[in-house]
């Protein structure tokens, strides 16, 4: 499990203090009487916006500037503070005076308040179930869970019990490391004054994040990414469970079947994060969704059945899908989500990470056979193939061989993979499929390509031409 450290203060400040943001400092530092009245940032914006004032107008065009810097440095390095917060550390440091030596005082005191080290956000998941915590649960009086701390994540079958759930979420945060617990007051508030039956009606997904906010939806689009990334790692366990589960028995056994009364009414999730200071309760809020409706869906709709005694001897495999979408999570964000320039890097994270998404969706369309089939089609595509051309059908199995030449099973994956693609060309052209898939090793394919590329990612040549393509034949 990774626990985000605070970069060293003064690279980070050097990074930071770039020939545009020391120009905007000594702006704000030679204008320092036109806001020293000011108590905070929000009154300082209030004067400008109804008495503006050329000094008010300059100072207001060159915070923004150190403020965006500040936030995104820290970003990158996997701390998601929100700019709001930034902009107010910021906006004092500058106003007592402190010239350039502001953004490492900004960055001391954010780190000396521990708003860096996590919290964890809550969301229901629908159609997600845990073998063995169905009928054995309630005979056995068990609370099962499923504990994948190296991914920061724990997920765990529909509670039916307010203090139930309140407990789980102790019990995560302690597993996670995190040292606070859950202030149950505002568990039972929001259960009260908001749509919230899902906290005991629905299978619940906590993930380890690093972030503080100041607003409601300040860092949703990161903890969003995190759900994305925790959800992806769920689909590709299940992927390598092909054929262990009957079905005639996982209904008896599975909590996605046994006393399940979940529902579809999702508009929040949980956002537990620290409080400044040594404080042993978390800061709890009830946040709603700020995505469209069939984002939200598809977020939330994990159909699949997960095995945790199998996971117990399969740590390994799981370590490895853990590395490699931290390793994409990460590069995403730092060279595509926060680049300002396209370039090889950021279209390489864009297309794992559009791969991710297709993938997840050949899960979500379980009764039409061929929209699965076209989705994990897509998903061996985008992360194959540099662009599209002719022959893309032969061309993505050549591709597959060389990112699977060291895996067991290779031709076996190859050849499951060619008939994924007869059948999408069914699907796709008269929506009649005859060739039969499955659906199982394709899957397991895909997850050994994705993590031998992750794998050679630090080889990358930057300048390439068909980056995906030099990849493979590395």
């Amino acid at each position: 499990m990774r626990n985000v450290r605070f970069p060293s203060i003064k690279k980070l400040a050097q990074k930071i203090l770039t020939k545009k943001v020391r120009q905007s400092i000594y702006y704000i530092h030679s204008h320092c009487a036109e806001i020293a009245p000011f108590g905070d940032v929000e009154e300082f914006i209030y004067e400008f916006v109804e008495h503006p004032t050329p000094a008010l107008s300059g100072i207001a065009h060159h915070l923004p500037i150190i403020s965006s810097r500040l936030t995104r440095s820290l970003w990158q390095a996997g701390i998601y503070i929100g700019s709001s917060v930034v902009d107010q550390v910021i906006f004092v440091r500058l106003k007592a005076g402190s010239g350039e030596c502001s953004v490492e005082e900004a960055l001391a005191f954010l780190r000396d308040t521990g708003l860096h080290k996590g919290g964890m956000v809550v969301y229901p998941l629908h159609s997600f179930g845990i073998y063995s915590a169905g009928i054995l649960k309630w005979i056995g009086k068990l609370s099962v869970s499923l504990e994948l701390l190296d991914a920061g994540l724990v997920a765990r079958p529909q509670t039916n019990s307010l203090d139930e759930t309140i407990e789980f979420m102790n019990s995560a945060a302690q597993a996670l490391g995190l040292g606070c617990s859950v202030p149950q007051d505002l568990v039972h508030h929001y259960s009260r004054s908001r749509p919230t039956k899902w906290l005991t009606h629905n299978p619940l997904l906590i993930v380890r994040c690093h972030t503080f906010s100041g607003t409601y939806y300040e860092n949703q689009e990161f903890l969003v990414l995190k759900l994305q990334f925790a959800t992806a790692l769920l689909f590709m366990m299940a992927a390598f469970q092909h054929g262990i589960v009957k079905k005639s028995a996982g209904a008896l056994f599975s909590s996605r079947t046994v006393n399940n009364f979940q529902t579809l009414d999702i508009h929040h999730y949980f956002l537990l994060e620290r409080k400044p200071g040594r404080k042993k309760h978390f800061d709890l809020r009830c946040v709603p969704m700020h995505v469209a409706p069939a984002d939200l869906a598809e977020l939330s709709d994990v159909n699949i059945e997960i095995v945790p005694q199998l996971w117990l001897r399969r740590q390994p495999i799981v370590k490895r899908i853990a590395l490699a979408l931290r390793a994409v999570e990460d590069g995403y964000v730092k060279h595509s989500l926060l680049a300002k320039r396209s370039s090889v890097r950021s279209r390489i994270y864009q297309k794992l990470y559009n791969a991710l998404a297709y993938f997840r969706r050949s899960f979500h369309v379980s009764a039409d056979k061929g929209a699965a089939i076209v989705n994990l089609a897509v998903a061996f595509e985008v992360l194959l193939v540099d662009f599209y051309a002719p022959g893309i059908s032969e061309r993505v199995p050549q591709h597959l061989s060389l990112a699977l030449r060291n895996v067991k099973g290779q031709g076996s994956f190859t050849a499951e993979v060619q008939k994924l693609y007869i059948a999408r060309s069914e699907a796709v052209h008269t929506a009649e499929i005859e060739q039969e898939v499955d659906m199982g090793i394709a899957r397991q394919a895909f997850v050994h390509a994705f993590i031998a590329i992750t794998q050679r990612l630090p080889r990358l040549n930057t300048s390439a031409q068909e980056p995906i393509k030099e990849l493979l034949q590395s």
